[in-house]
Order: structure tokens, then sequence, then C-alpha cells
């Protein structure tokens, strides 16, 4: 959620969050789909600091104050890796073998609508408050929080990959 939440501060207009959203969600379900049928492995501390390190730069980028484009393939590439991440929290939860393109589809698309459920209510808010001098700084302020989570997260895994 922290991904998203900075990927919101990111992108100016809905209809290209929901693209760049949607990006992310086609990406994640493909490396989902392979890793989770084995066909493609990597090491889930690898990939969890691999993670933590995509929510570091979405942070930076949301806290730099110059206005760019985020464009849908940074989110589609950051996606991929994701994907590899959220195979490893469905294998922690079991899924059904006998059911597997349904559980993998509907863990997805439960996945895509829970983002795009969460977006409408930050962007109407950054929408509406996006020339005020507050706001800015408040954005900014929640983006370093972000990123400092993601550098902690980020040092954490590494630590576990060593240890």
């Amino acid at each position: 959620m922290f991904f998203l939440i900075c990927l919101i501060f990111l992108v100016n207009g809905f209809i290209n969050l929901v693209k760049v959203v949607t990006a992310f969600t086609v990406a994640h379900s493909i490396t989902l789909s392979l890793s989770f049928l084995g066909i493609v492995t990597i090491s889930q501390s690898v990939i969890e600091s691999l993670i933590a390190l995509t929510i570091i730069f979405v942070a930076l980028d949301a806290a730099d104050k110059k206005n760019k484009k985020f464009p849908w393939y940074y989110a589609f590439g950051f996606g991929l890796l994701h994907g590899f991440g959220f195979s490893g929290a469905l294998s922690e939860i079991g899924i059904n073998n006998n059911e597997l393109a349904l559980s993998l589809l509907f863990f997805n698309v439960g996945i895509e609508i829970a983002q795009l459920a969460i977006i409408p209510i930050p962007f109407l808010i950054i929408f509406f408050f996006s020339d005020n001098k507050i706001f800015q700084n408040i954005k900014y302020l929640i983006a370093i929080i972000i990123g400092g989570i993601g550098v902690y997260w980020f040092i954490d895994r590494v630590i576990g990959i060593f240890l």
C-alpha cells in the first residue's frame, strides 16, 4: 500500500492513475503466476529487498517537488518484482491446487479491486488541494516517512539474507 500511496502522489489525472495501477497489476499477475507455478523461482528474501527498493524509489520520486510524470512502464517493471512477493504471500496462506487457475485469477482480481477502491479518496484530496502549500509539505512529509520505512525494510531484508 505504501507503494500505491506514492504512485498516487506521482500520477496526474485519474485515468492515468488507473492505467499505472492496472499496469502494476498486470505485471504482478504475470510474475505471481510464473512464480507460484514454479516456472521462475527467486529467493523471497532477495525479492523482499528489491520490493523495499521500489518503495524507496517511488517515495523519493514523490518527495521531489518537481512536477513530473510517472510512466506506466515503471509501474509495470516494479509490478514484476511485487508479483514474486505476492507469490510468497499466497504460498503462505495456501491455495487449492485443484482450482489453481481460478484461485490465481480471483487473487489478482481482488488485489486490483482493492487498489482501485483505495485510489479515489486520496486522489480527490490531492486533486483539490494540489495547489495548497501546506498540503504540498504534508505530501512531502508522507513521502519521506514512506521512504524511511522502505529503507528500514531494505536493511532488515538484506541483513536477513546474510544471517
